[in-house]
């Protein structure tokens, strides 16, 4: 890593592990359709309010815990009602722990995805 020195002195013989993470890596939040309000919280999480889809720095392995507003106004009287996860978990608000190192995805956002999809009702 750059900028990373580590300087060790030994007296006796030893056996020595290191295990260098990042300090912080990208989750990046999706809705379908775009433009949702959530929170995020936790302790290592970019806590705070945000509208999808956002890019946010996490400690590796935090708890971090999103909530999508639902209902939400979808204009013209209709309401966008939280559905579920990509992977099918219907919960909201979430839990999610943040990866160890962040992940290549196809398509414009590298990092770690959760997307949430709605239903207009």
């Amino acid at each position: 890593m750059p900028g990373l020195r580590l300087m060790l002195r030994f007296m006796a013989p030893a056996l020595l592990a290191v295990r260098c993470l990042p300090a912080a890596v990208s989750v990046t939040i999706l809705s379908n359709p775009a433009a949702q309000v959530f929170t995020a919280d936790g302790s290592g999480c970019s806590a705070g309010g945000y509208t999808a889809p956002q890019a946010l720095n996490w400690t590796p392995g935090a708890s971090c815990t999103v909530t999508f507003v639902s209902p939400a106004s979808g204009g013209a009287g209709r309401q966008f009602v939280f559905n579920s996860w990509q992977d099918g978990a219907a919960t909201n608000p979430r839990t999610i722990v943040a990866p160890a190192q962040s992940v290549g995805r196809r398509g414009p956002v590298s990092g770690w995805q959760a997307l949430g999809s709605w239903t207009v009702q």
